[in-house]
């Protein structure tokens, strides 16, 4: 069974320029244009660890930017680099351990780093009492002072408040045993302090009292380790919450209204002492008007280019020289002094292949100022998806043509000329490879019967692009009735079309057996459709429909859709469903009834539906669309047209039933009650009698239905 796939790309600029006024077209990683920072941090705890070793092998500082999908960049591993807390001050980290053996904490030390080479340049200091270990360490840039808060001895909870000594290790008390304990506490570039409680509110803190006020809650209710930290840049708050819900990702937090935005979905890891390379105040502010021009198509050498900055951090006047430095993927390039506030680089730079992460950023006597980012791609780039994919029947051979790619994924070249495609029908056929052209006919689509789609790629030396994928149109014989489907062996005999109305997730699917709930086929021939519900791939009130092949009905006939559908009420309410639809081979939808998976007792089920009226039509193919509701699944088997019936009669000599228009006629030997109910198995009346009579019936499917005796009836 093949599927539709909605595709999407990301563009990403080769030629990169800026100004002090468009940072953040530069700052940060171009793949993300929210103007992301760069994080580091190191990690506390992880869903994939199933023994102290996974544990220990994954501890370490990692970097990474907050993103949807966070990709953690390893950048130096040992236990020296398992911290409680953190903060970088003007190129050196100030970081407290917890030193853990056996599940159990063994130690705390406080450790100093030079932030580029990763040695320690100060002697370990061990922190023997727990009320000298910080949750939280804060460097304020207006005052150059470090504050946290530290552990109470007898709690462990983050409620004593302290100016810390980078020097010696040792705080200074402000405030003990405050009435909240705070998770995670971070500085803003203008000296306001933040924390957020362990009941999940955000906090602004008076950094020389310690008196707070609560600004709002942020969403999360936290537990265990917590960490925050301020980008200089923008001043958003970002926060790597570990929530009680489970969730373990990072967050914007609003310092006006203290809500919590997630960035970052499904994160499987818990990162603490978390900071920004943030300048000090009296460091030089970013460079400007970047630019990287490769020197050919490759874009493995080229001219990198900008203005250094003439202020500083705080907008002051820079004075004396200033030194350049350009790192490559993290790794230092290039490192030159003697250059002149304000004053014009250009270096050639030559880099390897692939995706290439740049920053620069110009230090003076202080230290290292603002960075600024960039992406781009060396050497030949993956294509990006073919545009304006469009098929035609032309005596039913389906002719495809497209747009090739401009550029590729990265926005790097692709050498056009020497470009290929491939297509592949939706029957796994390879119609067409190393094709130059981008226009094809395929002379063999009316082989097949149904609905037939193609995906197209682009190819070049580097790869294969993403597929594009075309409309489906209907090719080749339509199938006669009778057509039965059974799915025997968990197999669709015939090609069904999946059409999803919501999102690309995997919706329908043919299987041995059902789950969720739990049933074998209803014909017991190990095969049945299946609609996932269940699956957490499949959010809430997403639709999707599967359609059947071609079917020409025969005219003059009686012709009737059957099929069985499971029913399941099971403890979850939710109203999981399936429409049932006749598509038409003009594309125009009949809607026949809609069906609720908790709508009858649990177990298969029969349905019927009278296709009669579409007998004139040139063809008509069923389709069942799901619309989940995150429930159970819904399973369907033994779909066929033919001219009877799906339900049997069941018996009562005594009880006959005639109808005439409009009307259904119940006859018996003795007084009986009568039930008579629509195809959904709604009833829709009940009398008692020995001569019954339902009267004003809307042609349709009707069943009656008396003690032992059941009949289905069509009324015209």
């Amino acid at each position: 069974m093949k599927k539709l796939l909605l595709l999407s790309t990301v563009l990403l600029p080769l030629y990169a320029t800026v100004s002090a006024e468009s940072l953040s077209e530069i700052a940060g990683n171009m793949l993300r244009t929210d103007n992301e920072p760069l994080i580091w941090g190191t990690m506390a705890g992880s869903k994939y660890w199933t023994c102290d070793q996974d544990r220990e092998a994954d501890l370490g500082l990692y970097n990474f930017y907050p993103s949807e999908k966070i990709s953690l960049n390893p950048v130096v591993k040992g236990a020296d680099f398992s911290w409680e807390s953190a903060t970088y001050v003007n190129g050196k980290v100030y970081a407290m351990t917890n030193d853990v053996e056996d599940g159990y904490t063994a130690g705390n030390r406080y450790l100093v780093f030079d932030a580029e080479t990763w040695e320690q340049i100060q002697e370990p200091v061990v922190i023997e009492l727990l009320e000298n270990l910080a949750g939280s360490l804060c460097y304020d840039p207006t005052t150059g002072k470090i504050y946290g808060f530290f552990a109470d001895p007898w709690s462990g909870a983050y409620r004593n408040y302290r100016e810390f000594d980078p020097t010696t290790g040792a705080s200074t008390t402000i405030v003990d045993y405050l009435d909240s304990s705070f998770s995670a506490a971070a500085i803003n570039s203008k000296g306001q302090m933040y924390a957020i409680d362990m009941g999940g509110y955000l906090c602004e803190i008076d950094k020389t009292t310690c008196e707070m006020k609560r600004i709002g809650y942020t969403g999360l209710d936290p537990r265990y380790s917590q960490s925050m930290t301020f980008d200089y840049r923008t001043d958003k708050l970002y926060w790597y919450a570990s929530a009680r819900s489970g969730v373990m990702d990072i967050f914007e937090v609003n310092t006006d209204t203290g809500k919590a935005t997630q960035i970052s979905k499904d994160g499987p890891y818990q990162i603490v002492a978390t900071y920004i390379e943030n300048p000090v105040y009296s460091a030089p502010n970013w460079v400007e008007n970047v630019a990287y021009v490769p020197a050919d198509n490759s874009g493995l050498t080229g001219t990198l280019s900008f203005r250094l900055p003439e202020k500083t951090f705080e907008g002051q006047a820079l004075t004396g020289d200033l030194e350049v430095m350009v790192y490559v993927d993290g790794e230092k390039v290039l490192s030159e002094g003697g250059y002149a506030p304000g004053s014009d680089f250009t270096k050639s730079l030559t880099l390897t292949e692939g995706l290439k992460h740049i920053a620069i950023v110009a230090k003076n006597s202080v230290g290292k100022g603002l960075y600024a980012r960039f992406t781009v791609w060396a050497g030949t780039d993956i294509p990006k998806p073919i545009g304006n994919l469009n098929i035609s029947d032309s005596d039913g051979k389906a002719v495809l043509s497209w747009n090739a790619p401009e550029s590729g994924v990265n926005d790097g070249n692709i050498d056009a000329e020497n470009l290929r495609y491939k297509i592949v029908r939706n029957d796994g056929t390879t119609v067409a490879d190393n094709l130059t052209e981008c226009s094809y006919t395929d002379e063999n689509a009316g082989e097949k019967y149904g609905y037939t789609f193609y995906t197209v790629t682009a190819i070049n030396a580097a790869g294969e692009s993403e597929a594009a994928v075309s409309k489906a149109m209907l090719f080749g014989n339509d199938l006669p009735t009778p057509f039965s489907e059974s799915f025997a062996n968990g197999t669709a005999t015939y090609n069904w079309y999946e059409n999803n109305l919501s999102n690309n997730a995997t919706c329908w699917s043919v299987d041995l057996t059902g789950s969720n709930p739990d049933t074998e086929a209803f014909d017991a021939d190990n095969g049945m459709l299946t609609f996932n519900s269940y699956s957490s791939d499949v959010p809430k009130q997403t639709e999707s429909r599967i359609i059947s092949p071609a079917i020409k009905l025969a005219e003059g006939q009686e012709q009737y859709l059957n099929f069985a559908l499971y029913h399941y009420s099971g403890t979850f309410t939710t109203n999981d469903r399936i429409t049932i639809e006749v598509v038409k081979a003009n594309g125009t939808i009949d809607s026949l009834a809609e069906i609720s998976r908790k709508a009858a007792e649990n177990g298969w089920k029969q349905y019927s539906f009278d296709l009669s009226k579409y007998a004139g039509e040139k063809a008509v193919s069923v389709a069942f669309k799901g619309i989940s509701d995150y429930g159970y699944n819904i399973h369907i088997d033994k779909v066929e047209i033919n001219g009877t019936s799906g339900v049997e009669t069941v018996g009562n000599s005594n009880i006959t039933v005639s109808t005439t228009k409009g009307t259904v006629h119940v006859t018996s030997t003795e007084s009986i009650k009568a039930r008579i109910y629509n195809i959904l198995g709604q009833l829709i009346a009940e009398k008692d009698g020995s001569s019954i009579h339902f009267f004003n019936l809307p042609s349709g499917i009707y069943i009656i239905q008396s003690q032992n005796f059941t009949k289905k009836v069509s009324v015209r």
